[in-house]
């Protein structure tokens, strides 16, 4: 599976949280009323790019030094109903930035226990899949405090378009589905947007996840591409008009077109952060289900291929070419990276599905199977 490394938070933020002064009384609502400090406004910076907060002269409050309101033990908005002791607490901005850096701690921990492993045993994919579910319901409590709090900042845009990413990287269908109409809810409130590039970014990625898990259809696509004000998503942006290029070749079943665009991404700020992570996934599972409509036309068009001859092209008419640069070439990119030696893997795994039968070794022929 493909892992993003880990957001820049840890470099911005301190190591421990730390709130602002909040006075209670004796009874829930009689204390003073909460002083309450702005988030510093960040620079216009890169998508999930980290957001300091001031801080207070308080000591911080952690799992060990306030039992009261362990960080883990934290309440949600939705569940509590303001009933749970500190069931509230998540509306509070200052709060929210605390359990914001909790989160991270945890997501720092699984990106250096994960990250790299080669393998893994069932197990190990078990307690990997169940380490993620548990980050997106953190994310989740995080977003229903900033969505019950009405807060529109800088900090909100990093945790919504972080719970997308985030989701999107840990294939969890459930949860991406979840988010993304609340991302494009979100959208429309940002009016105008404070990062523009973020703002694109976030619309894209929505929209490329509208096409993935709706293909073939792509009403979801159109509605939601209608829905994202323009400010957001200008038309000349280089990411709406990929985007829509996409939609239009995949429509028409223009395959060679499709892949063509799809090998394109649009340049990224940071192609190694979140955003760019996320996008290249949703493009490799969208190239995955092209790949299936395109082999089944290739299957029913011939009967054999020579990979001496046509090598080249079934590579690229199967969405096997990986992405490459506008000033690179597809000879530049096939060379060093053995993509002949993908293909004849690839055809082998096809070989063992009854779909394609080798002939003569070391011709380079393989029969094809009409599909049924």
């Amino acid at each position: 599976m493909p892992m993003a490394s880990a957001s820049r938070w840890r470099s911005d933020y301190p190591a421990t949280p730390t709130p602002s002064p909040r006075g209670r009384g004796r009874g829930r609502g009689r204390g003073q009323q909460q002083s309450r400090e702005s988030p510093s406004t960040p620079s216009r910076s890169s998508e999930a790019s980290a957001m300091p907060f001031r801080a207070s002269s308080r000591p911080p409050v952690t799992p060990q030094s306030s039992p009261s309101r362990r960080m883990d033990l934290m309440a949600s908005v939705s569940r509590s109903g303001g009933i749970e002791k500190d069931g509230d607490d998540l509306k509070d901005e200052n709060v929210q930035e605390e359990y914001r850096v909790y989160i991270q701690g945890k997501l720092d921990a699984f990106w250096s226990k994960y990250v790299g492993r080669s393998e893994e045993s069932d197990e190990q994919a078990r307690q990997r899949v169940e380490a993620q579910e548990n980050l997106l319901i953190l994310f989740r409590k995080l977003r229903e405090g900033i969505i019950a709090s009405k807060r529109v900042n800088a900090f909100s845009d990093e945790v919504y378009a972080s719970s997308l990413y985030l989701s999107i990287l840990f294939d969890s269908p459930r949860n991406t589905s979840a988010i993304v109409p609340v991302v494009l809810s979100y959208l429309r409130s940002r009016i105008p947007p404070q990062s523009q590039s973020q703002s694109q970014s976030l619309a894209l990625i929505c929209l490329l996840e509208r096409l993935v898990t709706a293909y073939p259809s792509q009403s979801d696509f159109h509605t939601s591409l209608t829905g994202i004000p323009t400010p957001c998503f200008p038309p000349e942006c280089a990411e709406r008009r990929w985007v829509r290029d996409l939609a239009r070749y995949l429509g028409t079943g223009n395959y060679t077109r499709l892949e063509r665009t799809l090998r394109r991404i649009p340049a990224l700020e940071d192609p190694d952060s979140l955003a760019g992570k996320a996008t290249r996934h949703l493009v490799a599972a969208l190239q995955s289900k092209a790949r299936e409509s395109a082999w089944r036309t290739i299957r029913s068009a011939y009967r054999e291929v020579t990979l001496e001859i046509s090598g080249g092209w079934l590579l690229r008419s199967l969405f096997l070419v990986p992405p490459v640069r506008e000033d690179e070439g597809l000879d530049a990119r096939m060379e060093g990276l053995g993509l002949d030696d993908m293909l004849e893997r690839w055809l082998e795994g096809e070989s063992r599905k009854g779909n394609v039968v080798k002939k003569e070794e070391g011709t380079g022929k393989w029969g094809l199977s009409r599909p049924r």
